[in-house]
């Protein structure tokens, strides 16, 4: 394909440069809701996955939303309102044994974190409630409750809640194993009473309790429990609802609501039942909704707000009913941007994003001051590639059949110029030197195309390699002329390295597997043509190995690290992510190790970060968010002052042992000194290169020079392999930075 648009020059930055980072503004943001809903003043408040959100319910029964707080996962236990205070469990981590309790001030115009509690649950928090003076709860494995003081947090008994449990004021109430639903008046939480027990059917969990007039309704695995208390201490059950048809094979009801003499209840599959109440006795099955079947929804996710019905899901939105309609329930509208992001990346001047379910295709510019969000794409994009004036995606139109999108784009707009059918199900999508490199999922197919200049494509070569294959990661420092393809025999746990001549005839150089040293690998990220990771090993850990590479197929490690979750590849370092923890850590390779050089805490789960050039801005995206940062730089300037026609290069790169720096400036000005300064990845100055030292005659014209760089230091001493940057100077001002890989 031929360039069609000017090349765009980025300089590089380096992480190691930043401090002080302060939040400006969230650009994107979504959420999952397998919610809690809870109404409390006329707002609704949602406990979601990626956020915690409170929306104003409007005089027409639509959201609008008030505030939000970033959050990383959540709990089992569903969210509680007490007192205008709102209490949010989050897990900081799958496998951590400590869950954060946010309590959250509901009673102003915006909610307000007020702090957040650190609780030992051992397994997880399973099931919490609060009443004016206690935080109650269980986890996962337990039957007894930790009770907790509710303004200090601070322990003060524990009693026997059942596991399913639930407190309304002084008394709560239990599911025991025997059948029997036990009452217990909980005034004295050091002395806690049993008042009265009722019978209501064995082998059954109490999933939700629901308080209406004089009624108790709980909802179990397969039926509805009805339970009259207007005198607590002698409850009896009035009717099992059990006729319940359509059940799921694994079921549990986790929602009930009432209005007027009709009964809704849903499942965690979303089935919703009405029933007619008219006759508490005998209530009588309406209708059964499927309408809005979803994924699995395990928490409260159905809440009632006069004649306003919500109900949020997984794979939804929250959408809004209006009960009056009864039997009929039809959506009216949805609020959120459910989902979390796909994929995300940068590629000057675009940040793009795609969110999980609702599939949006998503960019903003990172050169405009308020960035406004654009949707390029409203269909199911499943992977990408960019070279500098062609962005190519392709969308997951079936299991057998998928559409390659080809766009066009530049500093000002990115326009899509074609779609070509595939007529097979693609699993990648790769630039590689100035070939289109797809791969197709099952069987597992390489096609080498040919980009033309009318944007379509020509097959130039097709293999078959083992299951999902794809071209593995690289940096700029790589050369192209060979194909990396990784692919797994899944049968066997073994991953596979091909690897194919990138011009002539494409054919295969190389067929080796990636059970090095006993560890099955299953990704390879490319650092240079001598420098590789592979990730993986035992038990498909998060371990990175770093090796010396000796192409086509020879590995020695050099160093290894795990972590918590996976990592994103950078030209010069790389960003590992933490899972659900909200810590994010840059690393580099160089001096053939692993080293952090940044670590941050932006308070939210993050997977990457993009540093803009030439500016004091950095965007930090996640599952649930992009977040856009300021920050300052410190070790070296890279803050380039104005000076036209700078012309800045070194050859050969990358080198070994040394380089030629080239520079050509125009419109100098009154300029007494120019320098090359040569930093290492930490942004240590390690070599100085004068190029004019002239106080008396100040240089106003046009310069041009040339100057080597050896490979010492100042010290001239030699230094190790790695990427360096070197940056022209006039007059201890910075003009131009680049980087340059020197390889031993």
């Amino acid at each position: 394909m031929k360039t069609i648009f000017a090349i765009f020059f980025v300089p590089a930055i380096l992480v190691a440069f930043i401090e002080n980072l302060q939040y400006e503004d969230t650009i994107a943001r979504c959420a999952i809701y397998d919610a809690t809903l809870l109404e409390n003043n006329g707002k609704l408040y949602v406990d979601a996955k990626g956020a915690i959100e409170e929306y104003e319910i409007l005089a027409n029964g639509n959201l609008e939303l008030i505030s939000y707080i970033h959050k990383t996962h959540y709990t089992l236990a569903n969210a509680k309102i007490i007192d205008d205070m709102y209490y949010v469990g989050n897990n900081p981590s799958a496998y951590d044994s400590y869950t954060d309790i946010y309590r959250i001030d509901i009673s102003g115009d915006q909610m307000q974190l007020i702090d957040i509690q650190t609780i030992d649950t051992g397994y997880g928090l399973f099931r919490f409630d609060v009443n004016d003076d206690y935080f109650i709860y269980v986890n996962s494995s337990e039957i007894d409750a930790r009770v907790l003081n509710r303004e200090t947090f601070e322990y003060v008994t524990s009693i026997e809640a059942g596991g399913f449990f639930e407190v309304k004021d002084s008394l709560l109430f239990r599911g025991m194993t025997n059948g029997n639903l036990s009452i217990m008046d909980i005034s004295d939480i050091e002395n806690p009473v049993e008042i009265s027990t009722v019978y209501i059917g064995d082998y059954e969990q109490n999933v939700t309790y629901y308080f209406h007039e004089n009624y108790l309704f709980i909802g179990q695995n397969t039926r509805i429990a009805i339970i009259d208390i207007a005198d607590i201490e002698n409850p009896h059950l009035v009717t099992n609802i059990t006729d319940i048809p359509t059940l799921s094979p694994v079921n549990h009801f986790t929602d009930i609501e009432i209005y007027e003499n009709y009964l809704i209840f849903k499942n965690s599959s979303s089935t919703i039942w009405i029933y007619d109440i008219n006759d508490i006795y005998e209530p009588l099955l309406v209708v059964i909704n499927t309408n809005y079947q979803s994924e699995t929804t395990n928490r409260e996710s159905m809440i009632r707000n006069g004649e306003e019905l919500f109900i949020s899901t997984t794979s939804s939105n929250i959408m809004h009913f209006c009960v009056d309609q009864l039997p009929t329930l039809q959506i009216i509208n949805s609020f959120g941007n459910n989902g979390h992001f796909h994929f995300f990346d940068y590629k000057y001047p675009y940040i793009l994003f795609s969110n999980m379910l609702s599939y949006h295709f998503n960019y903003f510019k990172v050169t405009e001051p308020n960035a406004e969000i654009n949707t390029l794409y409203d269909s199911g994009v499943y992977t990408y590639c960019f070279n500098d004036t062609i962005m190519c995606f392709i969308d997951a139109v079936s299991n057998n059949n998928s559409e390659l999108v080809i766009c066009a784009y530049n500093d000002e707009e990115i326009v899509i110029r074609n779609s070509l059918n595939l007529g097979y199900a693609g699993r990648s999508v790769e630039f590689v030197g100035e070939h289109l490199v797809i791969t197709q999922k099952n069987p597992g197919i390489v096609k080498i195309n040919d980009l033309l200049d009318n944007y379509t494509i020509q097959e130039l070569a097709e293999h078959q390699v083992e299951l999902r294959p794809f071209v593995a990661p690289s940096t700029s420092y790589c050369s192209d002329n060979y194909i990396y393809i990784v692919s797994k025999n899944y049968d066997l746990g073994i991953s596979y390295l091909n690897i194919y001549e990138n011009f002539g005839d494409f054919s295969e150089v190389s067929n080796s597997h990636l059970n090095i040293f006993g560890n099955s690998f299953n990704y390879l990220y490319r650092l240079s043509d001598n420098r590789s990771i592979l990730s993986g090993g035992p038990n498909y850990s998060y371990e990175y190995d770093l090796f010396e590479y000796t192409f086509p197929d020879s590995f020695e490690l050099l160093d290894n690290f795990t972590t918590d979750g996976s990592i994103k590849l950078h030209d010069d370092f790389f960003v590992c992510s933490k899972g659900y923890l909200v810590g994010t850590d840059i690393y580099s390779w160089q001096n053939d190790e692993f080293e952090e050089i940044f670590s941050y805490d932006f308070g939210c789960e993050i997977s990457d970060i993009f540093i803009i050039p030439n500016t004091n801005i950095l965007y930090a995206v996640g599952r649930y968010t992009v977040l856009k940062y300021s920050f300052e730089y410190t070790g070296i300037d890279i803050n380039i002052i104005p000076i036209q026609n700078v012309f800045l290069t070194n050859h050969p790169n990358p080198f070994n042992p040394s380089t030629e720096i080239r520079f050509q400036m125009s419109e100098v000005g009154e300029v007494e000194s120019i320098e090359i300064a040569i930093y290492n990845i930490k942004g240590q100055k390690i070599r100085t290169l004068e190029c004019i030292d002239r106080v008396d005659a100040k240089t106003t014209e046009s310069f041009s020079h040339s100057i080597t760089w050896n490979g010492r230091d100042d010290n001239d001493k030699p230094v190790s392999s790695g990427v360096y940057f070197y940056q022209l100077k006039a007059d201890g001002k910075p003009i131009a930075s680049k980087k340059m890989l020197l390889v031993k």
